[in-house]
């Protein structure tokens, strides 16, 4: 096995976090933010274009959150993400539309993160932060990688194609990740190609080809 260092994972877990609606752990987000804007970023990613990316990112959400409060960002947040599926942060709504398969990666993601000790709770299992758990979490290469190429980069791809004309924070955070994604799991490619570009058609493949075996 070939887990991921925990410093690595620690920038996931927090990349995540700060993807999350900002009302949880208010106080804690901004702290995140600021630890990822000045330190973490660059620990793991080195002095990179990509870290400078992500922690300039990271630095000014944590300066919305501090500007609007809690109640000012949980609205904007909301706006962004919740009121309309465009820009949801579920991944295999943007992979599958409402076709079977994304029940399928669910049931298996529920089994993957039951596995590793990641909490749901009120989430859906195909939920950004938790992907980003997982990720983390997965022991193999070639699994991080599978995950990566099947799952992470192509969603990235099409909620970042949601997000052209937004100027937040966050839309940054997720226009970096792509980038962090592929430092951190080098032989990730996105597999965007093998996904039909209609929403009502998209039949690509089944859980069992993207997630980590078990």
């Amino acid at each position: 096995m070939t887990p991921l260092p925990d410093a690595t994972r620690v920038l996931l877990d927090r990349v995540g976090e700060l993807l999350q609606y900002p009302g949880i752990g208010y106080e804690d987000k901004i702290v995140t933010a600021l630890d990822l804007g000045h330190t973490n970023a660059t620990e793991v990613l080195g002095e990179t274009p990509v870290a400078g990316d992500l922690a300039d990112a990271a630095r000014r959400l944590a300066d919305l959150l501090t500007a609007k409060g809690k109640h000012g960002a949980e609205e904007h947040f909301t706006v962004l993400f919740d009121l309309s599926p465009v820009c949801t942060l579920n991944v295999g709504h943007h992979l599958f539309g409402d076709a079977y398969q994304r029940g399928e990666l669910l049931a298996g993601l529920v089994g993957e993160m039951a596995q590793r000790g990641i909490p749901i709770d009120e989430e859906i299992p195909d939920h950004l932060p938790l992907l980003l758990r997982l990720l983390g979490r997965v022991e193999e290469e070639e699994d991080r990688t599978t995950l990566a190429s099947a799952v992470l980069l192509p969603g990235l791809e099409r909620i970042n194609e949601s997000l052209t004309e937004n100027d937040t924070p966050w839309s940054d955070i997720l226009r970096a990740l792509p980038a962090v994604i592929q430092i951190l799991v080098p032989d990730a490619v996105s597999m965007i190609d093998l996904l039909p570009t209609d929403k009502e058609s998209r039949d690509p493949i089944g859980y069992q080809e993207v997630l980590p075996r078990a």
